[in-house]
């Protein structure tokens, strides 16, 4: 993954969403930068820590709406939740061994992720959003 940033079409058209997703992608590209200087061993934690609270905090929000309007595929929405959150646990486990290779799956793992997540799972739930006054 080289210089993944924020475009247009990854946006949703909900401010604190979207401002959540660009954070993920910020914290992607840091972990790229570490990686192109071969530094990954010194963002590796704080990669962690931020992916910690950003699942807790984005996925929290998204499945509060998800409850609050009735979203139909919300189960589906919650298992993909869950399985980024069990991946991104069983990667944490393997921080203390080599952290190059450990950043270049995460970030291998998080680029496909998210651009799929978004740009297919969450954008099932624009109109229902939209329709619930999410701005």
């Amino acid at each position: 993954m080289l210089g993944i940033e924020w475009r247009d079409e990854l946006s949703l058209g909900f401010t604190v969403i979207d401002e959540q997703h660009k954070k993920l992608i910020q914290t992607m590209s840091d972990l790229n930068q570490a990686i192109i200087n071969k530094e990954a061993d010194k963002v590796l934690t704080g990669t962690f820590v931020n992916l910690f609270e950003y699942t807790n905090k984005h996925f929290a929000l998204e499945e509060q709406y998800f409850e609050e309007f009735g979203y139909e595929d919300a189960e589906a929405h919650k298992a993909a939740h869950a399985y980024f959150v069990n991946m991104i646990n069983e990667k944490f486990k393997r921080i203390y061994g080599d952290t190059h290779e450990l950043s270049v799956e995460l970030i291998g793992f998080l680029d496909l992720w998210l651009v799929g997540h978004i740009m297919v799972m969450d954008k099932k739930y624009e109109e229902c959003f939209k329709k619930n006054g999410v701005k």
